[in-house]
């Protein structure tokens, strides 16, 4: 029983396998959906957090949880070198958009990394696993039939000479849906959908995926399926041939310059459109007592969005296996 608690302890409380007594208690916000939420606020917490409290009057009122086992930003950020992970993906989007500007290629922040952006007050989203960029696929071959040599077969090897010499990148193309990387000899130029950067910063690695827009007036004529308004002349564009991630090309075009974490990125035209291109009917807001969506290393915790009770009182706290503690373990 006392291993079971220590690992639990190690997964959501402090980093040493010690409850955390920074918030003992968390006053869970009277708020469902939450569009955006100082860090201070957010906290990751076991999926039992909310066992025996009673939920009947929650969102209408706040209400209170033991949050001895919740992890807050502070913590998340000492856990796994997270803090360093965050700082290796901006490192990454940035030294990526500035090697793509060089090429003449527009690439902006996409996806989660978008709405980290828009949601996080131009931070990272903080459980956030990669970092995401879109380009067009017809600029990326005029930049490719402008700058290639004999040297370089696909877009990879000519990104690569232009990104940092003084710290670790490599390039690789991406099987899309997949996540397998394409052997350099299996693509030529541009013809792939999903090109990753990746990266180290302080032993911690890390990557950016750039995804290769189509548009419908290609020569090809892709994105048909995509929807377009009637009676409209806009372009359509599209992530892949199968037409999926839909949107319009007003709303990525032209991009603008704007931060994140206080490094040059560039940003769609239409953040909001371009979001609600990946997101459907999905909400960008935070999801309050839910479990974190759409994250394979985080999609085991809750989400509590609340305050933490700053009090140093001796007050008892009921925890789950029903005994009492004075929240010092």
């Amino acid at each position: 029983m006392r291993h079971s608690l220590v690992a639990l302890l190690t997964l959501f409380g402090c980093c040493d396998g010690t409850a955390s007594t920074k918030h003992r208690l968390i006053r869970a916000f009277a708020e469902a959906l939450v569009a955006t939420a100082p860090s201070e606020n957010l906290f990751l917490c076991p999926m039992n957090v909310t066992d025996g409290v009673d939920l009947s009057s929650w969102p209408s009122e706040e209400v209170t949880i033991d949050g001895t086992l919740c992890m807050d930003y502070d913590e998340l950020m000492e856990v796994d070198k997270r803090g360093d992970f965050l700082k290796c993906l901006t490192e990454v989007t940035n030294a990526t958009t500035h090697a793509l500007d060089m090429l003449g290629i527009d690439a902006s922040i996409i996806d989660g990394t978008l709405l980290g952006w828009q949601r996080h007050d131009k931070g990272h989203i903080p459980w956030d696993v990669d970092a995401d960029l879109t380009i067009m696929q017809s600029h990326c071959r005029r930049a490719f039939k402008k700058h290639a040599t004999q040297q370089h077969k696909n877009m990879a090897a000519l990104l690569k000479d232009y990104l940092p010499t003084d710290s670790y990148y490599r390039v690789a193309a991406i099987k899309y849906g997949v996540g397998s990387e394409l052997d350099p000899d299996e693509w030529d130029g541009c013809n792939t959908t999903e090109i990753r950067v990746m990266h180290k910063y302080r032993g911690v690695s890390c990557h950016a995926d750039v995804f290769q827009m189509l548009q419908s007036t290609d020569p090809s004529s892709p994105c048909q399926r995509c929807p377009i308004p009637v009676n409209s002349s806009a372009t359509a564009v599209c992530r892949s041939s199968l037409s999926d991630q839909c949107g319009l090309l007003e709303d990525i075009l032209p991009m603008r310059w704007d931060t994140l974490n206080g490094v040059a990125v560039k940003v769609p035209a239409n953040p909001e459109a371009a979001l609600r291109s990946h997101f459907g009917s999905t909400s960008v807001r935070l999801i309050n007592l839910k479990e974190i969506p759409r994250n394979y290393k985080y999609g085991s915790y809750r989400l509590v969005i609340g305050e933490a009770n700053s009090d140093d009182d001796d007050d008892e706290i009921i925890i789950d296996n029903g005994s009492t503690t004075d929240g010092i373990f």
